[in-house]
């Protein structure tokens, strides 16, 4: 089964939905969506998580060049997943048009790792 529609995401709208719910007040959701879509766009292109990893580890795991990735998209996913940290764990709002911007950035950079065959 494709990995897209075992986590329910469709590659195409995944930055407008984020957004439309972030814009909408349902920043959890938001977030949520544009973490999984992006931990989606990595083990299509070869990112190796294990069920034990945590989101630091994620990290940890792209900082050391577990894969071969523009400067741009580690940073884009160490921001992703601060802000995703702070809300889940420690119910810290992240500010509206950082999150904004993360879904706005979201397409250009990650579109086509999700869309892997």
């Amino acid at each position: 089964k494709e990995i897209t529609e075992r986590y329910g995401l469709s590659p195409e709208s995944v930055d407008e939905l984020a957004l439309n719910y972030c814009q909408n007040g349902q920043i959890r959701q938001g977030l949520s969506l544009l973490y999984r879509a992006t931990l989606v766009a990595l083990v299509n292109q070869g990112l190796v998580i294990k069920a034990s990893d945590t989101e630091g580890d994620c990290v940890s795991l792209l900082k050391n060049g577990q894969l071969q990735l523009a400067d741009e998209n580690i940073a884009f996913f160490q921001q992703l997943t601060h802000y995703w940290q702070g809300l889940a764990y420690g119910h810290q709002l992240p500010p509206l048009q950082q999150v904004e911007l993360l879904c706005r950035n979201w397409r250009a950079l990650w579109q086509a790792g999700v869309q892997h065959d």
